[in-house]
Parts: C-alpha cells; structure tokens; sequence
C-alpha cells in the first residue's frame, strides 16, 4: 500500500496530497480509491492492505490505456475534476444554506442583518469577538482549501459588515 501510496502522489500529486497540505501524500483517499472503486464496484483488483492487491484481467486492460494515456499514445480528450469530498466542501455547503448567503446570492446584501451573520458564522448571539473572528478565519480558509471563489466573495463582505469588528483585521 505505501508504493502504491507513493506513486500515486509523484504521478498526480494535485489529486493525492493532504488537503492544506500539498507536499505530503493522502494514503487514505488512494486506499479508498483502491478498495471502493476497484475491488469492490470496478473489480480492477482483488485483494486487501493486509494481503496485497493483484490486479485482474479487466483490470490489465484499464492499466494498459492508462499506460498509454500517459506515455501520449491515446489523446485524453475529457479530463475529469473532482473536488475532495471533505469536511471543508461539507461546511462551505451549509454555509450556502444559510439565510445570509442567499441574500447575499440575490444581491440583497443590505438585507442581511446581524443575526444572519452570526449564523453563517455559527455563533450564538452571546458569542464572543474572538469567537466570530476564529469561526470566520476557518470559513475563509475552508473555501480557499477548496477554491471556492464565491464563497470567499461571501466571507470577505461579512468579515467587512461584522458589527463591532469593522477596523479589526483579521
């Protein structure tokens, strides 16, 4: 598993790094593209961690185009993006449920009031200054991690509208 691992993140190391990590490798995600896509639907392999994985004769044949994908004798012509299904795409997603973010979407910015500040930021009314700046700063870095150019967009205008935070920098 550790070749795999590793080989896996010198040929494609923008698909299989750790997240806020580019220099580092993602063995979990290679594990699980080896164990859910292959073994189990696909059947490019047979196999376990423990006892290793061999690779079946549909299999060969996937290994064999990809071989020549990457040595230039089969033109890629669709390529397909992914967006790493983690806890950054989860919280950017229920930042766009939110009240706020869809007035903001509708252009209705000077609709949002305080309160629907503090939910995008999930922060009781009570909720202290360093509390809302904190929540904000892991917003705003959840949606760089994942590129997400509107939701950064979205995050730097209730960083500007924060009540009592307005000449504070983050």
């Amino acid at each position: 598993m550790d070749k795999i691992t590793v080989v896996a993140f010198r040929l494609f190391p923008k698909k299989f790094h750790l997240i806020g990590f580019p220099e580092y490798p993602d063995g979990l995600t290679i594990y699980t593209c080896l164990w859910l896509h292959n073994t189990k639907t696909k059947r490019w392999l047979t196999g376990s961690v423990q006892s290793g994985f061999k690779i079946t004769e549909k299999g060969r044949h996937f290994l064999e185009e990809t071989k020549k994908m990457l040595d230039g004798e089969i033109k890629v012509t669709k390529v397909h993006g992914t967006v790493p299904k983690r806890k950054e795409v989860t919280f950017i997603n229920l930042l766009k449920k939110t009240t706020a973010y869809k007035k903001y979407s509708q252009n209705k910015k000077e609709d949002i009031s305080d309160s629907e500040i503090l939910e995008v930021l999930k922060v009781p009314l009570s909720g202290s200054k360093e509390i809302r700046q904190k929540h904000l700063k892991r917003y705003l870095e959840y949606a760089k991690i994942i590129n997400d150019q509107y939701a950064m967009e979205f995050l730097e205008f209730i960083q500007k509208n924060l009540k009592g935070d307005k000449n504070d920098s983050t």
